[in-house]
């Protein structure tokens, strides 16, 4: 879906949960994330297993404790096997919110998503829009498409928005440029989230270039971040 019944399930609170629990363990959710998971289902719920190196189980250790603090999963185990360690947990998440674990990127798109439609300043709010570059389909694998990570409209006025969980480079915002012009026209606004802080020269070009930057999100409480939605892009 592009848009989501956020009372169901509570999904909102479950976004929320999910960004108090990682906002301070990003990059090991990264890798958490990036990481195969198996997944079995018993009469106690639902649980994750997944492969690891000593590396990536060090570098994920805090976050795991983090997520079981707030009560997303429990019952950690570590099982060795030569090189490999096997750790598994249950999660305790509804099925409509599990989407959320499926690759890095959904948590700061859901609470863009979530942001903007509690900020009541813009008329619709979309996440994850796949689009055609031409709108001819031809079944091609080379056949342009972009996923854009928000959509929204204000009035006459649309956002495009990118979502970034790791550095600014300056193609991130010749991308969202590009992509804003060709799907939105002139007068659409291109918009950058972006967990990390971005180096003065990196701010200077999206001023520059007329992208709302908004950085070192991976800093912010939800709050905070609701603020800068409003005050940044409800001009």
């Amino acid at each position: 879906p592009i848009r989501y019944r956020l009372k169901q399930d509570d999904l909102r609170g479950e976004v929320l949960r999910l960004w108090e629990a990682i906002r301070g363990e990003l990059k090991a959710w990264n890798n958490l994330s990036a990481i195969p998971t198996k997944i079995t289902t018993d009469r106690d719920g639902i649980r994750m297993r997944k492969q690891m190196t000593a590396g990536q189980q060090t570098a994920c250790e805090s976050l795991l404790k983090a997520l079981e603090k707030h009560g997303i999963i429990s019952d950690i185990q570590q099982r060795q096997d030569g090189y490999k360690i096997f750790v598994t947990y249950r999660i305790h998440v509804p099925a409509s919110a599990l989407f959320l674990y499926d690759k890095a990127g959904n948590i700061l798109e859901m609470l863009t998503y979530v942001t903007a439609v509690e900020s009541s300043l813009f008329t619709d709010c979309c996440t994850g829009v796949s689009l055609d570059w031409d709108d001819r389909v031809s079944h091609k694998s080379a056949d342009p498409w972009n996923e854009l990570d928000a959509v929204l409209t204000r009035g006459h006025r649309a956002y495009f928005i990118s979502c970034k969980n790791t550095e600014v480079l300056n193609d991130y915002l010749y991308e969202i440029m590009v992509m804003t012009r060709h799907y939105g026209g002139r007068y659409a606004v291109p918009g950058l989230m972006c967990t990390v802080r971005c180096n003065t020269h990196i701010h200077a070009r999206a001023k520059e270039m007329g992208v709302v930057l908004i950085d070192n999100i991976g800093e912010m409480t939800v709050a905070e971040f609701a603020e800068q939605v409003a005050t940044r892009l409800g001009r």
